[in-house]
């Protein structure tokens, strides 16, 4: 607990002197460390009112006095509160340092290096991320640790400026082969990280604001499987591989809920309420209630009401690719992405790129495909915006164009 206080306190050539005067000082107490503030002023100790933190009246003067301590006492505090109205600990060290010259002041702020802030950024936030968002910050800094080495640099407040967008651009895209948007994510992490320093007053180099130091995003053709496809993979015997029968029933129940693997892994019995799923998702934290679809209720039954016992996500993924080439879903998919500035071609057979998140694209086409409105499936996916739920929505034109004429047809 942070306590200030104002005392007198004698120098070492006033305790010499007995002298009956002493040095007017705030006293900082926090986590039992101790420091002094000297007002500039010595006063008889006689005329010190330590009760009531105050110059006594009987003072010559005592008005104008207190009224310079309680400015030098406004000045501490505001470093105080300040500092805990942004989450930092305002340890003496801290404190001592702000008050003094503004010279001092940047010094103590340079102090704080760019690895020091991340490495207490995360450890503030951390309980606060889920493991999917872990995982993305935990790449990020791994990222701008390896680019360190290839650059043989250590990174600080002043290195973030275009020059090395660009040179990191070149590093993640062109030396690692990587795509635009992995690097599109770390960028907007890293601006995270330096818009909170700079808010905290720790960062002064503003060069991440300007508009080429951008997060790159572009359309990536992600699949879904239909319900043709679906079929056959419900229709596999796994009675000898337990292991693939539950990640199966896992993926049939996220492809018949729309909800995200760290929501359908994570069921209970107590989200379930007569032929509905009650769920307060969690990267999101909204609130969604879903129909038990039959394909749902099967499984629910082969399980006595309970959900399958869940795999981790790395584990599911692995064996959802392997029950999806058991389905033989063996058509050829096409998948392009930018890197730096060329266009990347690769060939996949389906099963290959079969994924945890593949079944919420699943759900969300499928039920489009069905006719339900785009409002109706948005309040199942928990989406608030058209546009990032039109993002799920992977229909090809040529099913598109059937879709369109189905429709005519039955209007007719």
């Amino acid at each position: 607990m942070a306590i200030l206080k104002l005392t007198c306190k004698h120098s070492e050539s006033q305790k010499r002197n007995n002298s009956s005067e002493a040095m007017l000082m705030y006293r900082y107490t926090h986590q039992a460390k101790t420091t002094y503030f000297f007002t500039g002023k010595n006063i008889d100790i006689q005329y010190f009112d330590k009760k009531n933190q105050c110059i006594k009246k009987a003072y010559s003067g005592h008005n104008k006095l207190n009224v310079l301590l309680s400015v030098h006492r406004q000045k501490i505090e505001d470093i105080i509160n300040t500092a805990l109205a942004n989450d930092i600990n305002p340890t003496v060290l801290y404190v001592k340092n702000l008050y003094n010259t503004n010279k001092e002041q940047k010094a103590e702020k340079i102090k704080v290096t760019f690895w020091a802030f991340v490495d207490g950024y995360f450890k503030e936030i951390h309980s606060k991320l889920n493991p999917n968002t872990l995982r993305c910050y935990n790449n990020v800094i791994n990222n701008l640790k390896s680019y360190e080495k290839y650059e043989n640099i250590t990174l600080d407040w002043g290195s973030f400026d275009t020059s090395f967008y660009y040179k990191f651009l070149d590093y993640y895209t062109g030396y690692k082969g990587l795509g635009n948007n992995g690097f599109g994510k770390i960028i907007k992490v890293l601006k995270s990280i330096l818009n909170c320093a700079t808010d905290r007053g720790i960062n002064g180099n503003l060069s991440y604001k300007r508009k080429e130091f951008k997060a790159l995003k572009e359309d990536v053709h992600n699949i879904y499987l239909n319900e043709d496809e679906l079929k056959k993979i419900i229709a596999l015997d796994f009675n000898e591989n337990k292991k693939l029968d539950r990640a199966r029933d896992l993926f049939i129940i996220g492809c018949y809920t729309g909800l995200r693997f760290s929501d359908f892994s994570t069921l209970t019995p107590d989200n379930i309420s007569k032929d509905l799923i009650k769920i307060k998702t969690q990267k999101t934290g909204v609130d969604v209630v879903i129909p038990i679809l039959p394909e749902v209720k099967k499984i629910l039954e082969k399980y006595n009401g309970k959900l399958p016992k869940a795999y981790c996500n790395q584990k599911m993924n692995e064996y959802l690719k392997l029950v999806a080439q058991k389905a033989k879903l063996n058509d050829i998919i096409q998948k392009s992405f930018k890197s730096g500035n060329k266009q990347i071609s690769k060939s996949y057979m389906k099963w290959q790129i079969v994924c945890t998140h593949t079944a919420r694209r699943s759900f969300a086409t499928n039920m489009y495909k069905r006719g339900l409105s785009t409002l109706a499936i948005m309040q199942i996916t928990g989406h608030t915006t058209d546009k990032s739920f039109m993002a799920y929505i992977k229909i090809t034109k040529e099913e598109n164009a059937i879709m369109i004429l189905e429709q005519l047809r039955n209007s007719a």
